[in-house]
């Protein structure tokens, strides 16, 4: 068996990027909890607790506004994040 997630990144994201729902809803609290938002090492830092968890596969969603910045940030995931996510 293997269990698997779903993560939204953006590596170095403005804020005006970052998905929107409401404040207080509960889905915006499990937005929270799937997005990686920042640096590499926080993309990094969420594959891991999931990891420790005990997921074993990922989807990794990039949060662009086209698709320049979509092939961007999975360049980014690519060089900056995959090879050091089994570490």
């Amino acid at each position: 068996d293997h269990y698997g997630a779903t993560i939204l990144f953006r590596i170095g994201a403005p804020p005006d990027v970052r998905p929107r729902s409401s404040p207080e809803s509960e889905s915006s609290t499990r937005l929270e909890r799937i997005q990686a938002i920042g640096g590499a090492d926080r993309v990094l830092s969420l594959i891991r607790e999931f990891r420790a968890a005990g997921v074993t596969k990922f989807i990794a969603i990039p949060i662009a506004r086209n698709a320049r910045e979509m092939l961007e940030q999975t360049r980014r995931l690519d060089a900056e994040v995959l090879p050091h996510a089994n570490d």
